[in-house]
């Protein structure tokens, strides 16, 4: 009963309280049966503190081997889950030869930020990109972090030859971005996706 069994376990959706309740069940089975061995075989009390200190070690050793594989096969679930999530999270859309969209939405964090950078670049190269429409209108906070990370990557984005239009900033993120000090001026902004699609089509 280790980590063979925490993953059996994690794998039938069993919550861990209920796991560990049924480890109780081997432990009381066990001394059941060790209380018709001892009488029996007319044991001694001391044989029977032996045993005892024998069995329960052992017992609750491969309780805690349980809790712990239990703990570590939901930290590997979840790794997985966040990784596809970051995946999902920056999804660069081809629009035409050279041209894709990435929509963002939702906060972007120190993590997502990084993870931003290193797969918008990748798919610029993968796909060739000479245009990149970053549409910002499910993104409801920006912050100093976020505007950073943004320069960066249009920055990074240029040293590749692609050139980057912002678009979709909503009137509460302006507002914010004026408030502190932010100079989105030296970007290429469009009021609107549709506005941005036509204008780079047309130039085309």
């Amino acid at each position: 009963m280790g980590k063979e069994t925490g993953e059996m376990f994690c794998n039938l959706k069993v919550p861990l309280d209920e796991a560990l309740k049924d480890t109780g069940y081997y432990r009381t089975f066990l001394w059941k049966k060790l209380k018709e061995v001892i009488k029996k075989n007319h044991l001694s009390i001391d044989t029977v503190f032996e045993v005892g200190g024998i069995i329960d070690p052992l017992l609750d050793h491969a309780a805690y081997s349980f809790s712990l594989s239990y703990v570590h096969f939901y930290q590997i679930t979840l790794e997985r889950a966040q990784s596809a999530f970051l995946e999902l999270s920056v999804p660069v859309v081809p629009l035409a030869k050279g041209m894709a969209i990435l929509p963002l939405i939702g906060n972007i964090d120190t993590e997502r930020a990084n993870y931003l950078m290193d797969e918008t670049l990748k798919s610029a190269n993968r796909l060739q990109l000479h245009r990149l429409i970053v549409d910002l209108s499910g993104v409801y906070i920006i912050d100093t972090m976020v505007a950073d990370r943004i320069f960066k990557v249009i920055d990074s984005l240029k040293l590749l030859g692609v050139e980057t239009v912002l678009t979709g900033i909503r009137p509460e993120v302006a507002q914010t971005v004026v408030s502190i000090g932010i100079d989105f001026s030296s970007l290429t902004i469009k009021s609107s996706l549709q506005k941005a699609i036509q204008d780079l089509l047309i130039s085309v």
